[in-house]
Formats: structure tokens, sequence, C-alpha cells
């Protein structure tokens, strides 16, 4: 007789691991294979172009989305020197 696992109210934990590897694959296939979202990398809301812009040094220009990713994305340009080279530019880490 094989020993099965359970857990301390004496019920079998298959199921929950069975369930654990089918939300697992899932999100491995919509994230490699087919992602939901048509704008690829660049995203529908254009914080990368936003946080090159704040990268090197302009303002923020917009008002429409929310400035906090934008701000913590320009960080790290200007960190690893992605941010676009102006004349007012240096790096500040």
């Amino acid at each position: 007789m094989a020993h099965r696992r359970s857990d301390r109210s004496g019920r079998s934990v298959a199921p929950v691991h069975a369930a654990s590897l089918v939300t697992l694959a899932f999100g491995l296939f919509f994230v490699f294979v087919w992602a939901p979202h048509p704008w690829g990398r660049e995203g529908f809301d254009h914080y990368h172009q936003l946080a090159l812009t704040l990268a090197a040094g302009q303002p923020f220009p917009t008002m429409e989305v929310p400035w906090g990713y934008a701000y913590f994305a320009a960080f790290f340009y200007r960190c690893s020197a992605i941010a676009p080279r102006s004349s007012s530019w240096r790096r500040s880490c």
C-alpha cells in the first residue's frame, strides 16, 4: 500500500498541489505564449516614454496618468544610463 500525503486533519493534499500546478501552467501560458495585451512591450499608457522624458530632466508632461511609476522607472533609467543624453543630463546615482 502506497503512503498518501495528508495534512493534520487527514485530508489528502493532492488536490491542492494539482490546483497549484494548473494555476502555474495557466500563468506561464499567458505570459510566454499568448499575452492578453496587444500593445507589446511599450504598453498602452506610454510609461516608458514618460520615464525617458523624466530621466532626461524634463518635467512630467501630462496629468492624464498617475506619475508614480514614471518617476520610479526614471530613477532606474538614470542609474543605468538608459536615459537619452541632453545638455543637462548627468548620472545621479
